[in-house]
């Protein structure tokens, strides 16, 4: 009997925060775009997990993937860090997230999000931010 395979979807914070715990049960350092589809299917997850590695690769990659794939209407973020996210939020980090909107936005495509994991915490800087990512989605069927 074959196995159906379900797409993997973030259509929610549950779903967005599930996938950073998920990175960083496997990853101490690691920086991923989720780029996903109208419906909040994942059409490429990349992870980037050199010690030199950013959220700047990250995004790097899901440019190139953007601008190659026409489905792709969202992008996620999620980080796995080794510092304590709870301890505070810091400035030039939201400053990224509203840089990737405002380039990836003309494109017609919306940066929901960037979360960090620390393995017990984790970070939306949308939420602790304006929170208009997740304000934006339209509820998925």
């Amino acid at each position: 009997m074959a196995r159906r395979r379900r797409p993997l979807r973030i259509t929610s914070f549950t779903d967005a925060a599930g996938a950073a715990f998920g990175l960083r049960d496997r990853f101490t350092h690691a920086h991923g775009a989720a780029v996903l589809d109208r419906k909040g299917r994942v059409l490429d997850l990349t992870l980037f997990t050199g010690a030199d590695h950013s959220v700047d690769t990250a995004l790097g990659w899901a440019d190139c993937f953007v601008l190659n794939d026409e489905r792709a209407e969202r992008i996620v973020l999620v980080s796995a860090v080794e510092s304590r996210v709870a301890d505070g939020l810091r400035e030039r980090d939201l400053d990224t997230l509203r840089s990737a909107r405002q380039v990836f936005g003309e494109f017609g495509v919306l940066v929901v999000d960037w979360l960090q994991c620390d393995g017990d915490d984790v970070l939306s800087l949308d939420l602790a931010g304006d929170g208009e990512g997740w304000r934006r989605l339209a509820p998925v069927p």
